[in-house]
């Protein structure tokens, strides 16, 4: 439950995030807000896949366990 909470606290700031990304589509964006990525987003997404994992393998069993 708690890291439910950091997740959705951090929601803004992911989405935030991911505009930006879709708006300046390219390489060299991403290059200079890599770090940006890299502390705030990709660490809450993969709290979110791991969250939800057990549960999609009640529909997929064939899906493997996230690698990190």
């Amino acid at each position: 439950m708690e890291s439910e909470k950091r997740g959705l606290a951090t929601l803004p700031l992911r989405c935030s995030f991911l505009r930006q990304r879709q708006a300046n589509n390219n390489g060299e964006w991403f290059t200079s807000h890599k770090q940006e990525y890299e502390d705030k987003v990709r660490p809450r997404a993969l709290e979110y896949i791991e969250t939800i994992e057990p549960w999609s393998r009640m529909f997929h069993h064939t899906t493997t366990p996230l690698q990190k």
